[in-house]
């Protein structure tokens, strides 16, 4: 009589922090690229240096999971529940609260002072129709660090129990 074999597969606990990290890097590119389109004027250049430290946060993540993951360490913490990665990530998470402020208040008031008087022409910055995206990218984003945040933390109380 065959003997049923029971399947055991592992969950790695830091898989949905891979997911939404993988998701973060690729809407800070896109956010970055957005706010390059008028050289971050419409955020006051915050969008494209917060993006810039969020993708060299994540690369600092994903070469750190992958060296931990190969090598078995002593470390009592993954890296990213590390308490310099829990920092890093609540940092960021204010980080690009200011620039869903600054374009969003863009998106909806304009800047007064950008119009040419005369002309009604705008002198610098670009249409809304970029601004608007941007906003909702960002907000995105935000949002997405507030899970990271969130998910760190469990992850670290449930690491240290």
């Amino acid at each position: 009589m065959p003997q049923a074999i029971l399947l055991t597969t592992r969950f790695d606990p830091a898989q949905p922090l891979f997911i939404l990290s993988s998701t973060s890097t690729f809407l800070s590119v896109t956010i970055f690229t957005l706010s390059m389109l008028d050289l971050g004027t419409r955020s006051a250049h915050l969008t494209p240096i917060i993006a810039g430290l969020t993708l060299a946060f994540h690369t600092t993540y994903f070469v750190l999971r992958r060296r931990y993951r190969l090598r078995p360490s002593r470390r009592p913490f993954p890296p990213a529940v590390a308490l310099w990665g829990m920092l890093t990530t609540y940092v960021l998470c204010v980080g690009w609260f200011a620039p869903l402020v600054l374009t969003v208040y863009e998106a909806v008031a304009g800047r007064p002072w950008a119009r040419a008087d005369l002309k009604k022409t705008l002198v610098h910055g670009s249409p809304r129709v970029y601004v608007v995206p941007q906003a909702v990218l960002i907000g995105l984003e935000t949002v997405l660090f507030v899970l990271v945040a969130v998910l760190v933390t469990v992850m670290r109380r449930e690491a240290r129990a």
